[in-house]
């Protein structure tokens, strides 16, 4: 008798998830426009930085003054002592950068968090810049007082935001000392060894996430020996507080991701990762690159697809290993890796295969329809299950019922990632968002089409009530 209602129960669950999955309307096909979320002002100067960027007579120079400002030691140059240097690059800084001081970047997450995103990662934008012949370029102080100027700032990080949110690193910001470091190979130094030590341990008391942004391959190879061991040291247990970067747009890539998959698997820690195209490629020494943009797409999706599937994991799983956690980051303004990203996880969990629950970034003023869409998604979803499943028997702590089918509902979360710093601080930041957006021109003419159709519907319901 008791197996035969625990079938029936496990026959109605399945029946209700293909229900609710044949029910939720791909993304592509929705009708409401996934900006409606954003204030005007902000719709207008999307509009505006799409043109800027996407006409060659006015990105062009615009883009070389930038450039130049960025990469200057002048004083006269420097936008935080300079006022009308400032106001004519606010408003670029306004569209990528959260705000200098914690006033601004606490108004501009609280908009973020009213918009329906999941969260923030927060990301002081101090860093110095590496030129293709090794030698530090950007924002330098006097070496006494950089590492601790970094350790201050990305603590200040931490008390603004929220458990379960993100804070991201770039180990070029604690200065020259460190970079010096990350391109000779060596050991951190002793000051950022113990400086790392103080931010992990508040990230683990406060119960957020830090992911340790991947920087040019000058110094990535080293940042990521650096990683390890604090990924041994916090990822241990029930503990998952570092993430690790991995970038698609690197031949090594895959590589790299079979590598630190093998050595978590063997030593038994928890792993985080961030998978990104990547930001460097106008400074990156090319023969390590993809040889095109459909090359590094093509990198990008099928790790996605196995990490979901769980193929990558199979490769290494060994029945004697202890238990690891795997978490996935998916950061990135393509809306097709996105699509396909979240079609996937849908078709795995409506089949009870889906392994990793990913999540997904973009950063501010990029990409604001996909995030729309995404939340748009979960909403559904949120939606359909409420109604159809408040009836059914709550599931065990394993998530089995009945016959043993395990019942999987996958609502994707989403994040906004947030810079913050000085204008100055922020140059080198705001000079690869330029590079990024001029070289997707499809993509910010798409947006700023979205844009204008997004602005003339209100106007239309404002004023003729259509």
């Amino acid at each position: 008798m008791k197996e035969r209602q625990s079938s029936s129960v496990a026959t109605a669950i399945l029946r209700t998830t293909q229900a609710s999955a044949r029910s939720r309307t791909p993304l592509e096909h929705r009708t409401s426009s996934p900006l409606k979320r954003l204030p005007i002002r902000h719709l207008l100067r999307n509009i505006i930085l799409s043109a800027f960027l996407t006409k060659h007579f006015l990105f062009k120079p615009g883009f070389a003054a930038l450039k130049y400002i960025a990469n200057s030691r002048s004083r006269f140059l420097n936008p935080d002592s300079n006022i009308l240097l400032r106001a004519a690059i606010n408003p670029i800084y306004n569209q990528f950068c959260a705000g200098v001081n914690e006033k601004e970047i606490r108004y501009t997450i609280a908009k973020i968090r009213d918009l329906g995103f999941s969260g923030v990662a927060l990301i002081n934008n101090r860093e110095i810049q590496i030129a293709r012949d090794a030698k530090p370029i950007g924002a330098q102080r006097t070496r006494v007082a950089e590492i601790e100027e970094w350790r201050n700032g990305t603590l200040r990080s931490l008390d603004m935001i929220d458990s379960r949110h993100f804070l991201g690193m770039k180990f070029t910001g604690a200065g020259q000392e460190v970079t010096e470091a990350l391109i000779a190979g060596r050991a951190p130094p002793p000051a950022f060894a113990s400086a790392m030590q103080v931010i992990c341990q508040k990230a683990k008391e406060k119960g957020c996430r830090l992911w340790v942004d991947a920087e040019q391959q000058a110094v990535q190879p080293t940042i990521q020996q650096w990683v390890i061991p604090l990924m041994r040291q916090y990822n241990d247990g029930s503990n998952l507080v570092i993430y690790t970067t991995i970038q698609a747009y690197l031949k090594e890539c895959r590589q790299n991701l079979k590598s630190i998959l093998d050595l978590s698997q063997r030593e038994g820690w928890n792993l985080g990762i961030k998978l990104v195209r990547g930001a460097y490629i106008a400074c990156e020494t090319r023969n390590k690159i993809h040889e095109s943009k459909a090359e590094t797409d093509a990198c990008y999706d099928g790790i996605v697809r196995d990490l979901l599937s769980g193929n990558l994991e199979d490769e290494f799983a060994k029945k004697d290993s202890p238990p690891r956690r795997l978490e996935l980051f998916l950061a990135g303004h393509n809306s097709e890796s996105v699509r396909k990203a979240l079609a996937l996880a849908q078709e795995l969990s409506d089949k009870c295969q889906l392994k990793i629950s990913p999540e997904f970034g973009q950063l501010q003023g990029m990409a604001d329809d996909i995030g729309g869409e995404i939340i748009d998604f979960a909403d559904s979803v949120r939606n359909d299950e409420g109604a159809s499943t408040s009836s059914l028997p709550s599931l065990d702590s394993d998530g089995r019922v009945g016959d043993g089918r395990r019942r999987q509902i996958f609502v994707p979360k989403v994040y906004k990632a947030l810079h913050w710093g000085s204008v100055h601080e922020s140059m080198q930041y705001l000079v690869r968002r330029a590079v990024e957006n001029s070289a997707a021109v499809d993509r910010m003419e798409e947006s700023a089409v979205a844009s204008k159709k997004e602005l003339w519907n209100r106007v239309k319901l404002r004023f003729l009530g259509v």
